[in-house]
């Protein structure tokens, strides 16, 4: 899933990186862990590819998921992030497409979010699912 905004917040921890993103267009924001493998940084360091205030376009999935459930009917299709500052999200999904055994392609009111399973899971196509791990940066 592409996420399009402006960063409002940088966290910067290590290598790690968590991003508050304001959403173009959409209002809200999304918080997206990532990794700046070029730079360890101390806490309250400033990010050298990171910064406040600049647009960013990140393609993002859904990792370190553990389980898999059934969502309630009253449960819509999207994303939440119920933990404030963190990038753990809770992702209401319809699977559209199986890329391997562990990762799967899900469809929500944006559009398609890869989900990355810590093992080889089953699901089917048009499966309705309810699954919640970190909200990540790809590459």
């Amino acid at each position: 899933m592409l996420v399009v905004g402006v960063i409002s917040t940088v966290v910067a921890d290590g290598y790690e990186r968590l991003l508050e993103v304001t959403l173009a267009g959409q209002g809200g924001s999304l918080w997206i862990s990532a990794l700046e493998p070029e730079q360890w940084a101390q806490s309250g360091q400033q990010s050298k590819v990171f910064r406040a205030g600049e647009p960013v376009e990140l393609e993002v999935f859904l990792r370190y998921v553990n389980t898999v459930a059934a969502p309630t009917p009253e449960e819509l299709t999207g994303l939440r992030q119920p933990i404030a500052r963190s990038s753990h999200t809770v992702l209401v999904g319809k699977v559209s497409r199986i890329v391997e055994s562990n990762i799967f392609e899900c469809s929500t009111e944006w559009q398609a979010l890869l989900v990355q399973f810590e093992r080889d899971t089953a699901l089917s196509i048009d499966q309705r699912i309810k699954v919640s791990g970190e909200l990540a940066a790809a590459g």
